[in-house]
């Protein structure tokens, strides 16, 4: 995600290309929306992780979705139709909170 990779040493190209963006998120050229989804998985990040991505989330004004049985059972349609693996219901989740939420 794009949160996650402005802090991703591993990904440099990744890390770089998020970079870009939120410079452009800072500007003001994007409205930004996050989903409690994208917000429980920073919290989950160990240190330093967590602290740095919190000090960017904090530079920003952003619109919080909230999950709701909707967006589960797009994500788990998109599960059972084989359009996402299931080892990758959090993507299903990302995909289906955006939809929903148009």
């Amino acid at each position: 995600s794009v949160i996650s990779n402005l802090h991703a040493d591993d990904a440099p190209s990744q890390m770089e290309y998020s970079l870009k963006l939120w410079e452009e998120i800072m500007m003001g050229l994007y409205e930004v929306i996050i989903s409690q989804l994208v917000l429980y998985e920073v919290r989950r990040c160990p240190e330093p992780k967590l602290s740095v991505l919190s000090n960017y989330l904090d530079k920003v004004e952003y619109d919080e979705l909230e999950m709701d049985v909707d967006i589960a059972i797009l994500a788990q349609k998109y599960i059972d139709d084989g359009i996402i693996p299931v080892k990758y219901r959090e993507d299903a989740l990302h995909i289906a909170a955006a939809t929903v939420n148009n």
